[in-house]
């Protein structure tokens, strides 16, 4: 009996403290329920961006002491470390990059693929450490550490429990690609086209220890006259237009964006969005945008754009190998519409360009005419125009030719029909038609005769008279 006893109070004891264990192990658990946003900005727009999240700091709640502490993974023992009562942690110095090779080792707690905005947000993140890794074509991301958030001094609510904080994470890169938009491509000279430059601002400091001095942005055009007062300059949400440094060369027309006074006001990752106005001037037209600094490489953008040209033929309609020189035309831009006789609207002003050899559209200042005329080879030609509907209307036929009053109307489509090559029939003037009899002649000459002797008779009857 006594042995018994032993034995069961021993198994009593070991029962002990194993429901000690067992309560221990279920006082302390993962706080879940605790959430928030994390955003990651700064990514390359119009390509696609992979983002993977790992949680490498976990926060722990004890039910037995009332306290919340961080836990930190296995993986990331070796370079992260917990403060005493385990309330804060810090990564290692020099540690970042073997962090992040450790947690690729492992798998994404969140992950995204194929992003193609400048930002994305991850929706009802664990409260928690992260280690973040976007990655794309363009750019080489640093390893972005997040936490959002617990710090038991400052961010406990009002009921003792943390506080979770959206977060925006802005990424940074030593390499990034420019990226260049224009809203037409296909545009008359004169006219007005919009552009937008997407780039990213640069770190304060790369990994070479180098830091930020300088930064600029410069666009350098072809075919384009840049409006300097339409320029805006946005970096993330803050317009810093102002307060930035923006100029348009006189003579080459390059725009210079030049963020010297902002060059503190952002710790690197963060958009920036450049828009402006330019008029195109030429027949193609592109522009080149490129970015330098002391810290962060970047690949230029560019952007093209081209106009169509119709070039027609004055012929001989009997004989379309018989050019004809000096007929006069008025053009009409008819858009999308087609031509009306009784509702012309008023003809395009057009100046011939002598690099072109060809009739343009003015631009601003230059004055042109409603009327152009074919050269000595019968040929007329007009560039720089947009898609749409052109009426070549001849007011001036080539001499003994009639003028042909159907005219001529040209669609100009982007890609498929862009520069139009024509002929413009004219019919000679119609001739008295020769019957074999001599007509008028014989009436001609007979009052020639009888003018002829009435004036004889005259004067001979003033000598007679005289003689008297």
């Amino acid at each position: 009996m006594r042995k018994l006893r032993k034995v069961m109070a021993l198994l009593m004891t070991l029962a002990m403290v194993m429901g000690l264990s067992l309560t221990a192990f279920a006082a302390s658990a993962e706080v879940r329920d605790i959430t928030s946003k994390i955003t990651i900005a700064g990514l390359s727009p119009d390509v696609d961006t992979d983002i993977k999240m790992y949680r490498f700091a976990t926060l722990m709640f004890d039910q037995d002491t009332n306290e919340y502490t961080w836990e930190i993974e296995n993986w990331a023992k070796d370079h992260v470390t917990l403060s005493a009562d385990k309330t804060e942690y810090t990564i290692d110095e020099g540690e970042e990059a073997a962090l992040k090779t450790a947690a690729e080792g492992n798998a994404a707690t969140l992950s995204v693929e194929d992003v193609r905005e400048t930002s994305y947000t991850f929706e009802n993140v664990q409260i928690g450490g992260y280690v973040i890794i976007p990655s794309d074509t363009n750019a080489d991301y640093l390893p972005l550490f997040v936490t959002n958030n617990y710090d038991r001094t400052s961010t406990p609510g009002e009921d003792g429990r943390p506080v979770a904080e959206d977060v925006t994470a802005y990424a940074k890169s030593e390499n990034h690609t420019i990226t260049k938009s224009q809203t037409d491509d296909f545009a008359q000279i004169g006219s007005t086209v919009g552009y937008t430059i997407n780039a990213t601002f640069p770190m304060q400091e790369n990994t070479q220890g180098e830091e930020l001095t300088q930064f600029k942005i410069t666009d350098e055009p072809t075919g384009l006259q840049i409006d300097q007062t339409s320029v805006k300059v946005m970096v993330g949400n803050d317009n810093v237009t102002s307060r930035v440094t923006i100029a348009v060369d006189t003579l080459t027309g390059v725009l210079t964006v030049d963020f010297a006074n902002v060059l503190r006001s952002y710790t690197g990752g963060e958009s920036i969005v450049i828009t402006y106005n330019a008029v195109v001037t030429d027949v193609e037209y592109n522009n080149n945008a490129t970015a330098t600094s002391d810290t962060t490489d970047y690949t230029p953008g560019n952007v093209k754009g081209d106009t169509g040209s119709i070039q027609i033929t004055k012929v001989d309609a009997e004989n379309t190998g018989k050019t004809l020189a000096g007929a006069v035309f008025q053009v009409y831009d008819l858009g999308d519409g087609t031509w009306d006789a009784d509702d012309k609207g008023t003809p395009m002003s057009l100046i011939y360009d002598a690099e072109l050899d060809a009739y343009r559209p003015i631009l601003s200042d230059e004055t042109g005419n409603p009327r152009v005329t074919v050269n000595e080879s019968g040929v007329l030609k007009i560039v720089g125009l947009d898609e749409g509907n052109y009426h070549f209307e001849e007011v001036v036929a080539p001499d003994g030719y009639s003028i042909n009053d159907a005219g001529l109307t040209v669609t100009i489509t982007e890609g498929t029909n862009e520069d139009y090559v024509g002929n413009f029939l004219d019919t000679k003037l119609a001739e008295l038609p020769g019957t074999g009899g001599i007509g008028t002649t014989i009436f001609t000459i007979g009052g020639c005769v009888i003018m002829i002797a009435a004036a004889g008779l005259y004067f001979a009857s003033r000598r007679k008279h005289g003689e008297n």
